[in-house]
């Protein structure tokens, strides 16, 4: 309803030096008053517009009063009058002037709508940027892995800019990926001289590995702010840098241990040596990990390994033995214990054991190797009695016969004496064979009596040699007797005139 209305405060309890009180009223109404501006920072000479639109129930309203007074940051006031452009919008250019800071800038829109009069007024607030640093356009960037261990921990973008007047600054942005912002960050810098400064932002390896998104990124919406004259912008920038291609995967933090467990005996004796492994959990915990082990009546013992470890203890006294362990990555630490009960070692009564007395069994290796050697020669010699006058060519052709036969039989008779040494004879039998040829051939003249003399002789040679070699197991002496036989058989036919 238009006119006037009137908000009334009554205090039940404001105290002897009575209170402040503040009241705010919202109004629901068809007439409406929308500013806004193409930038909400300028630099010392740009061209700012400001465009506002009034609206009534049934669209733009015309022909309307608006205004804008500008509260600049050196203290001087100054307002400017927008011009209606149509359809209830309306529009005005503004020099920034050489000052630098905030500006608070009211618009006024004044008018009838319909025969009912209305003011509506909206303020705003914009920066004008003092020239006292600038982004050099150079950024570099790089991962950071702050404990060797082959993951980094954040992503440092190192952003130079040109100062030309010392001052506190800050540079705050934030990293994007494909419009998904991933983090952002800040960095305090102060300043005490003019010059070229590297200003470092570094992200964190947490966020980004959380969001899962490679790269690479884009460093965004970048604002340098001069604080020292009311954390003023200075510098501003919607894309500052792309960075390399990162994985997300490349920031995966360290993982804590969540569990550890030793497993070994619960009970022993004095004396013995015991095994105990400790296993951490998960197994995506990340490593080195070190365990430290305290026993009780034990040095402590500190090892650096994965998921698992071991140590062994040996106790000297009886009773209840605490093993306390502590597991610990870069990211956290766990601790169990584990209870073993040491008693006295028991006795062993030792259990009589019999001896078996080997029966002795006697090898030997005989080695026998005969050698026949038989020679026989025989020779016929034909010798004529008288002159004879014809010729007549007898021939004697004699034949001899000999057999060897060679048999071994060796017996062989084992009988233990203490000094294990064996004997052994062998007699082979030896049985030549041998067919000798005499030829004899005689020429006489006439008749003629031949005698002729045929003498043979055979020299058989037989040797045979036999040396066994025993080799016993035990301390027996084998007796061992080989014999042989030799047969000579000679068959010699007449000889034929």
């Amino acid at each position: 309803m238009p006119g006037d209305w009137q908000l009334q405060i009554v205090g039940t309890d404001v105290g002897s030096a009575g209170a402040a009180y503040v009241g705010f009223v919202a109004l629901e109404t068809s007439r409406s008053l929308t500013v806004s501006q193409d930038n909400t920072l300028y630099r010392v000479g740009d061209t700012a517009t400001f465009t506002a639109t009034v609206q009534g129930s049934t669209g733009g309203i015309a022909e309307a009063t608006v205004t804008a007074a500008l509260n600049r940051p050196d203290g001087i006031t100054e307002t400017l009058t927008l011009a209606e452009v149509g359809g209830g919008v309306y529009r005005t250019n503004y020099l920034v002037p050489n000052t630098g800071g905030r500006v608070v800038m009211s618009v006024l829109a004044a008018g009838s709508d319909g025969g009912v009069p209305f003011t509506r007024q909206e303020e705003r607030i914009w920066t004008i940027a003092p020239d006292t640093a600038q982004f050099s356009g150079i950024t570099t960037d790089r991962g950071v892995d702050a404990d060797s261990n082959g993951r980094f921990e954040s992503l440092a973008v190192d952003v130079r800019v040109n100062v030309t007047q010392p001052a506190t600054y800050t540079l705050s942005a934030r990293l994007t990926q494909g419009g998904v912002s991933i983090a952002s960050t800040a960095v305090y810098s102060e300043i005490a001289a003019a010059g070229v400064y590297t200003l470092p932002l570094s992200f964190d390896g947490g966020d980004i590995w959380a969001a899962q998104l490679n790269g690479p990124y884009t460093v965004a919406d970048a604002v340098l702010n001069n604080i020292s004259i009311g954390s003023v912008p200075v510098a501003a920038v919607d894309t500052l840098h792309t960075t390399a291609a990162y994985a997300a995967d490349d920031f995966a933090p360290d993982m804590p241990p969540l569990a550890v467990t030793i497993s070994g005996p619960s009970s022993g004796y004095v004396g013995s040596s015991y095994l105990f492994t400790a296993t951490t959990e998960p197994i995506t915990a990340t490593v080195p990990i070190t365990y430290t082990w305290q026993a009780s009546g034990q040095s402590q013992i500190v090892h650096s390994a994965d998921w698992t470890d071991t140590v062994t203890y040996t106790w000297n006294a009886i009773g209840e033995q605490m093993i306390e362990l502590a597991t610990n990555n870069s990211a956290g630490v766990v601790t169990t214990t584990h209870t073993i009960t040491i008693s006295e070692a028991p006795t062993v009564t030792p259990t009589p054991t019999s001896t078996a007395t080997p029966t002795p069994t006697p090898t030997f290796t005989p080695t026998n190797t005969p050698t026949p050697s038989a020679t026989h020669t025989a020779t016929a010699t034909a010798t004529p009695t008288d002159a004879p006058t014809k010729t007549a060519t007898p021939s004697a052709t004699p034949t001899a016969t000999s057999t060897v036969t060679l048999t071994e039989t060796p017996s062989n008779t084992s009988t233990a004496t203490p000094s294990g040494t064996p004997t052994r004879t062998a007699t082979p039998t030896i049985t030549p064979t041998h067919t000798p040829t005499a030829t004899s051939t005689a020429t006489p003249t006439g008749t003629a009596t031949k005698t002729p003399t045929s003498t043979e002789t055979h020299t058989p040679t037989s040797t045979s040699t036999g040396t066994p070699t025993t080799m016993p197991t035990t301390t027996p002496t084998p007796t061992a007797t080989a014999q042989a036989q030799t047969e000579w058989r000679v068959y010699l036919p007449g000889i034929m005139r």
